[in-house]
């Protein structure tokens, strides 16, 4: 998670009191005081400081990266005044349920913040105007615009939500460097585009060998072209951060908002992180954040006090690091673009539903709304879950149950018969969860499909695919008693071993020929059964005919097996 580079730290410098203080055994909890007081002294054994400290106050990248963060201002607000530019102007709020989620800047400055009941944001500015978005269609495609915009600027981009992005400009502005080198350019001339982040009453360091801060003037020259861009194209104001890496990046963001950017040089970072409260940090929730203040710990520097053995007793090894190396500015994170996702669902909240029906139309919705969305790369989901809350005056439990996509519904285009497909499922596996015959009230639906692959599951495709060897559609005239003979079947019922009496029987038959496409695999072919086989040939034929391709197709076939039943579309095209 979150790093900088800082050395000439050791855990020494967090304790207080002489070498004759009690020493705590630390992986004991019972054992560890429950006040900031108690953790900042407590003694750690020599073996279990140094090494895992030293080892994390090193930063794979030092100062050499430069991140730039970018905040769109009002995402779902500036998406509406975009296309309504008379709004821009006006008091303006997104309204989802009966809660205000986002505002524009002039609804902020009239009061109606984010995340406020639609009657408080009424009486606090009656003329606000809200619009519904409840449906994020417009949203998400905008967003993944600006994503696709700023990867003309380095392909390192990842996306965070709908309204933020990181990106790594480290080649570029090393390739900017090499231009202005070349041109005899004055580098020190250089000045940071937008604020600087200085703390006055901290003594700076000299400057930094790494050229970190021409690097950091350069970032910011970058940024402010990205923030233009995104206003040209999109007519979208954005706030943004440019430092070392992408926790103080998006840290930087903050500082100065609407429409306007800061960079941070690394030799003020630790006085930056130290100004902060623990809330203030990413990757630090809320509960998290709640251990710490029942021990009286609610800022950066406070955190920066405890020695990473403690952390340890009361976090997971992992968690314990992060947080050690966030207190002091290292994050050697990179900057990737978003791979597939590993879920993609959607829900909706409500205040009552007690009935089937209801369920079903709730339900109904949110796969409609949900199917659209399997596209690149996710058009194959494996599972899909049904997430549910019971109405509970004590709690609000979250409750999931999946099951398996059904082959049926990857031999349809067709989005309604899909819909009906999961909706059956989901409907199966809420009986499963509720006693419909008895009274039930629920607050919360979620669909979600998970598992994705790069094909849909083998069973769901048809017969001839196991069969082909190529994209050819040429037929051969193939006897057909040499394919219906060749081999023995393996098979646990007799019915389908290739005897003599077997040929006896159908030998009128089997002296035919018939039509087979080039792309089948005889040597597989041969090893089916009799039935299958039967099924196959009858298939082809047909398709033969309807096709008019000339051959000596048989005129006279058996009743068609029942085995299309079992495997829809076998072979269809």
């Amino acid at each position: 998670m979150e790093q900088f580079d800082y050395s000439g730290i050791c855990s020494s410098d967090y304790m207080d009191g002489d070498e004759d203080e009690k020493t705590f055994n630390v992986n004991n909890d019972d054992d560890v005081g429950n006040s900031l007081a108690d953790w900042a002294t407590i003694k750690i054994q020599p073996e279990m400081e140094n090494e895992d400290e030293k080892q994390l106050l090193k930063s794979r990248y030092g100062h050499r990266r430069t991140i730039v963060h970018l905040d769109i201002d009002c995402f779902y607000a500036q998406v509406e005044m975009a296309k309504n530019e008379s709004l821009r102007n006006k008091p303006l709020g997104i309204r989802q349920k009966n809660i205000i989620v986002t505002s524009n800047y002039p609804a902020r400055q009239r009061g109606v913040g984010k995340l406020i009941p639609l009657t408080e944001a009424l009486e606090k500015c009656p003329d606000l105007i809200v619009i519904s978005g409840e449906d994020l269609t417009e949203y998400r495609k905008v967003s993944f615009k600006v994503t696709d915009y700023l990867k003309n600027f380095s392909p390192k981009v990842h996306r965070l939500g709908f309204d933020e992005n990181y990106v790594d400009v480290s080649e570029l502005i090393e390739l900017k460097l090499k231009q202005l080198h070349d041109q005899n350019e004055d580098l020190q001339s250089l000045q940071v585009v937008g604020y600087l982040y200085e703390n006055s009453n901290t003594a700076k360091m000299e400057n930094c060998s790494c050229n970190c801060q021409q690097r950091m003037v350069i970032g910011s020259q970058i940024a402010a072209e990205m923030r233009e861009g995104l206003w040209n194209v999109f007519r979208l104001t954005s706030s943004g951060g440019i430092a070392h890496n992408m926790l103080l990046s998006k840290i930087a963001s903050g500082l100065h908002k609407p429409n306007l950017q800061t960079s941070v040089n690394p030799n003020d970072a630790l006085d930056l992180l130290h100004s902060l409260e623990l809330r203030k940090i990413a990757g630090i929730g809320s509960a998290t954040n709640k251990k710490f203040r029942s021990v009286g710990i609610t800022t950066v520097k406070e955190l920066s006090s405890i020695p990473l053995a403690v952390l340890k007793t009361h976090f997971s090894t992992q968690q314990a690091c992060m947080l050690f190396q966030c207190c002091r500015g290292i994050d050697d994170n990179d900057v990737t673009t978003a791979v597939k996702p590993k879920s993609i669902g959607v829900e909706d909240s409500f205040s009552r539903c007690c009935t089937m029906m209801a369920s079903k139309k709730r339900i109904s919705d949110l796969i409609q709304h949900l199917l659209p969305r399997l596209s690149d790369g996710c058009e194959h989901p494996q599972t899909v879950k049904l997430t549910i809350i019971k109405h509970d005056t004590s709690a609000y439990k979250r409750e999931s149950k999946q099951c398996s996509v059904p082959c049926t519904f990857y031999s349809t285009k067709d989005l309604d018969k899909r819909c009906n497909i999961i909706l059956d499922m989901m409907l199966s596996l809420l009986r499963k969860m509720i006693d419909t015959k008895k009274p039930f009230r629920l607050r919360l639906f979620g669909v979600t499909f998970t598992n994705f692959k790069d094909k849909p599951p083998v069973a769901s495709l048809a017969i001839s695919t196991y069969l082909q060897q190529s994209n050819s559609k040429d037929y051969n005239i193939i006897n057909k008693k040499s394919l219906m003979t060749a081999g023995s079947v393996v098979c646990n019922d007799s019915c389908y071993e290739n005897s003599s009496s077997h040929d006896n029987k159908d030998g009128q038959e089997l002296q035919q020929e018939d039509v087979v496409p080039k792309d089948i695999d005889l040597e597989v072919f041969s090893q089916l059964p009799r039935q299958m086989k039967e099924e196959l040939l009858n298939e082809w034929g047909k398709r033969n005919r309807n096709n008019t391709i000339p051959a000596a197709v048989a005129s006279k076939r058996k009743k068609e097996s029942t085995i299309l039943h079992y495997f829809s579309g076998g072979g269809r095209k």
